[in-house]
């Protein structure tokens, strides 16, 4: 039987040296196999870290996104390949976080899905 550990999720900021940029963030959580009897004398632990927003670009276009923390009034802009994947590492999850999507040369609008998995 894999168990997650006590705490469900725990968020793990890395500060700029300077302070002038926002914190690099990771959610991390950590499943380990209760039935294992190596366990007890060799604690293993998967550890996943992953970024606490991932952008995936569904659409059959290129698109500009820009993510706007309404919390701390901080905006970030960047260019997705249709089919890609973008880490957000710079947002919290407990701010609200308004994303904001524009297609390129494609004269379609899009439907933003936020989701969070179990």
């Amino acid at each position: 039987m894999v168990r997650r550990l006590a705490f469900p999720e725990l968020t793990i900021s890395c500060r700029s040296k300077d302070g002038s940029e926002a914190p690099f963030r990771f959610q991390a959580s950590a499943v380990y196999d209760r039935h294992d009897p190596t366990a007890r004398k060799y604690p293993k632990i998967n550890l996943i870290l992953r970024a606490p927003i991932e952008l995936k670009n569904l659409l059959p276009f290129d698109l500009n996104y820009r993510v706007f923390d309404k919390n701390t009034n901080q905006n970030w802009t960047s260019f997705l390949h249709k089919g890609g994947i973008m880490p957000v590492h710079s947002v919290r999850l407990d701010h609200l976080v308004l994303p904001n999507v524009d297609v390129n040369d494609s004269g379609k609008f899009a439907a933003i899905l936020v989701s969070r998995p179990n």
